[in-house]
């Protein structure tokens, strides 16, 4: 799904479901898990984003050995996971978080 699917793609999930949409959580300080603040959690998602797309890249260049790209992929995922989720409730797509973010109007 790219990022100008996702807030059309949000609304149809919001008109199926009854409840609450997902939303990021990260937009101040009182949503986030451990009370950081707005900054702190734009800089987490941001690096932590940037930091998974260069395992992908890497693992999947042409030059890095065939066959062990999901393996790296994957790890890389769960440790930027165990970092990022005490911070914001990490998403590592923004497009997917914030399309269901701009239709419920934020955090319920």
């Amino acid at each position: 799904m790219s990022g100008k699917d996702a807030v059309p793609s949000s609304s149809v999930l919001c008109k199926v479901e009854a409840t609450d949409c997902v939303c990021w959580k990260s937009r101040a300080a009182e949503h986030s898990p451990g009370g950081y603040s707005l900054v702190a959690c734009l800089v987490a998602e941001v690096v932590l984003t940037l930091m998974f797309l260069m395992i992908i890249l890497g693992a999947t260049d042409r030059r890095a050995p065939q066959g062990f790209a999901p393996i790296a992929i994957g790890l890389g995922l769960t440790l930027i996971h165990l970092i990022g989720i005490p911070v914001t409730n990490l998403s590592v797509n923004p497009a997917r978080s914030t399309g269901p973010a701009l239709l419920v109007g934020g955090c319920r």
